[in-house]
């Protein structure tokens, strides 16, 4: 438990790699920890291991098929791939499991507005407002790496009102 808690603030603190040997100690004595693999999978993905980073989402989500966080993870990299068709099956996955996942909302809401689906788009900035302030500490609240929610709720706002005006 004290090593996983060091690689959360390692993580936390913009360190990765470390983080990443921290983990892979806690693997070799507990294979089945989710935490770790998400924790794995997060790490990989912020240094740009993609390829490490799906696997560990996976082996994840083998041990527990219902981990918003690690499909969440999944939906994260597959659009940095530029993936758009499975980025969105994994946020929804996200949400069908957790629908207070606001950043899920968010991400889907984004890509709806890129693809001008504004009404589309619309909704999911509706469903990510309500899930920021209904679920102010959710299971997203880890990936805003101190972040302001405040400022996502900003931003939200105006993707909305940009959305309702593009949609009219």
């Amino acid at each position: 438990a004290e090593a996983l808690a060091e690689a959360r603030r390692l993580a936390a603190a913009g360190e990765p790699r470390a983080a990443l040997a921290l983990v892979a100690d806690v693997l070799a004595a507990e294979p089945s920890n989710v935490e770790a693999f998400l924790l794995a999978a997060h790490a990989h993905a912020d240094v740009g291991d993609y390829s490490e980073a799906l696997a560990e989402c996976h082996k994840t989500i083998a041990i527990d098929p219902l981990q918003p966080t690690a499909r969440y993870i999944l939906g994260i990299i597959y659009q940095r791939q530029d993936d758009t068709v499975r980025a969105i099956s994994e946020f929804r996955k996200t949400i069908y499991i957790d629908p207070g996942f606001a950043l899920a909302h968010l991400s889907l809401g984004n890509i709806h507005r890129a693809q001008r689906k504004y009404d589309a788009a619309a909704k999911e900035y509706e469903n990510a407002l309500r899930a920021f302030r209904e679920h102010p500490q959710g299971a997203w609240a880890g990936f805003l790496g101190g972040f302001d929610v405040g400022l996502l709720i900003q931003t939200c706002e105006r993707s909305l009102v940009e959305c309702r005006k593009a949609s009219s």
